[in-house]
């Protein structure tokens, strides 16, 4: 009886004592195009959902900006979105993308993980990183000859 109340024991303090895991998401917004980001976000199953408790940073102003949460090491997954402005602006997906599942009627990411964890960046509303074309924006005056812009032209019916 003695050797089950200590194994309960060491259990029960391996237990309590456990660490914590860090998860650390990237969202690329070099690609977005909608209304102005004051701060932005990560919210998710770990905060709540909460408007504003995980600011995300962009500390070389790449466009890439970055949070690391601290999760239990209880946690193996977790849903999420990237949002701003409380929940202004947020990512929209559509069920059934790979990066998602579905819950309650909310289509949101979803993280399986294993102990510390560093996700590779995606682009805002995608899941998988954004796709470089190659090519430049085009910029007026426009003379027609540079090779790294698509100067294309479509009608618009």
């Amino acid at each position: 009886m003695k050797k089950i109340l200590l194994l309960l024991a060491i259990a029960y303090s391996s237990y309590s004592f456990a660490q914590d895991v860090s998860v650390t998401l990237s969202v690329d917004m070099n690609n977005y195009c909608g209304d102005e980001i004051t701060t932005l976000y990560v919210s998710g199953t770990f905060n709540s959902w909460s408007a504003d408790a995980n600011p995300m940073t962009d500390s070389d102003a790449d466009g890439v900006y970055d949070v690391t949460l601290s999760l239990s090491s209880t946690t193996d997954s977790i849903q999420y979105k990237f949002q701003a402005n409380s929940w202004a602006i947020q990512e929209s997906f559509s069920p059934g993308d790979p990066c998602t599942v579905t819950d309650g009627g909310f289509t949101n990411r979803v993280l399986l993980f294993d102990g510390d964890t560093t996700v590779e960046t995606v682009c805002w509303n995608e899941c998988s990183a954004c796709v470089d074309s190659g090519l430049e924006q085009i910029e007026l005056d426009i003379d027609w000859e540079g090779d790294l812009v698509d100067y294309s032209v479509a009608d618009f019916g």
